[in-house]
């Protein structure tokens, strides 16, 4: 990468990931164990759900990516 900031900007996208994994997971596994249901645990839903909406989504394709795939001879 060549960059302090580059090297910056991986270690907190990994560290905001990781909070917000472990943030469902403890949220979920409350609920889970009879802790009843919080603002912590609708929040936790709400992360996981988003996290899973954005592993199965369908990738965006530009028009311009389209016009490249359209123009091989």
């Amino acid at each position: 990468m060549g960059s302090n900031r580059w090297t910056l900007f991986a270690v907190g996208y990994q560290t905001v990931l990781a909070y917000i994994v472990s943030t469902i997971v403890f949220q979920i596994g409350n609920f889970v164990s009879g802790n009843g249901f919080s603002f912590g645990t609708a929040v936790g839903l709400l992360l996981a759900i988003i996290l899973i909406y954005l592993l199965v989504r369908k990738p965006s394709v530009s028009k311009d990516k389209k016009a490249k795939k359209t123009v091989n001879a």
